[in-house]
């Protein structure tokens, strides 16, 4: 028996095809993928799930199999269920993101050009040679940002999809940004799909595709805040995995 509101410190919700199905379903677990237990036996892919802030419910999308014709993306069905799998409902479309931690993000068309802080001036970023050799371009796109407060720092972190991508194909890349300064320094390489954060900001889990002998695998893995090239891997699922942290904090 589950209790109403589960333990913000340790349950991941993911969204995968795993053992051995060939449709993504809503699996709850453990950060280190052990306590695997499936929520959903739904028809179509699962996606983007996420937990209610007070862990009391999960929100999840069902591809309908119908395009956008304004974005292009695939048109998902939006349920609500229970941390348990039960007492599933349609509802209307939610507002997945969040308001940016204690930082306004400054955009010039498309790229990230600087931020400020509540009430206070623009600061410029500025990035350093390691930096932009890091992303193998001189503009931060604004179409894929992340932005995660460091623990214990004055500095946040930036993470977008290159336009080419870098050596593996399939990831993105993330610098970190002094608030004082506005200097950014590469931070780490991961994917896009699912980064979220613990509870306390200092491990992050992460989604993303790459390439393995010429075919195209998803995995899920978790990583220190303050160790990020340092990564574990949790899960790989034949198709693209998306995953949230009970009472994390949101990311935009």
């Amino acid at each position: 028996m589950l209790p109403k509101v589960l333990p913000k410190d340790r349950l991941l919700v993911v969204a995968g095809a795993l053992n051995g199905e060939k449709i993504a379903q809503l699996w709850r677990m453990n950060p280190d993928g052990s306590g695997r237990v499936r929520l959903t036996r739904e028809r179509q892919p699962c996606a983007q799930p996420r937990w209610s802030s007070d862990g009391s419910s999960i929100v999840y999308g069902v591809e309908t199999g119908k395009t956008s014709e304004t974005t292009g993306e695939t048109v998902l069905a939006w349920r609500r269920c229970a941390p348990d799998g039960s007492k599933r409902t349609a509802i209307p479309a939610p507002e997945l993101g969040s308001p940016l931690p204690k930082l306004e993000v400054v955009l010039s068309g498309d790229y990230v050009t600087g931020f400020r802080t509540p009430g206070g001036p623009l600061q410029k970023i500025q990035l350093s040679p390691a930096a932009e050799k890091f992303w193998d371009e001189t503009g931060i796109s604004g179409g894929a940002l992340r932005l995660v407060s460091l623990p214990g720092t004055d500095a946040f972190v930036l993470a977008v999809q290159l336009a080419g991508g870098n050596r593996e194909g399939k990831w993105h890349t993330a610098v970190k940004v002094e608030v004082a300064t506005g200097k950014a320094e590469p931070w780490g390489e991961y994917g896009y799909s699912g980064f979220c954060t613990s509870p306390d900001n200092r491990q992050f889990v992460t989604c993303f595709n790459r390439m393995v002998k010429g075919k195209e695998e998803h995995v899920v893995c978790i990583g220190n805040m303050d160790n990020s090239q340092k990564l574990r891997r949790l899960l790989t699922s034949p198709e693209l995995i998306f995953a949230d942290w009970c009472g994390g904090k949101r990311v935009v």
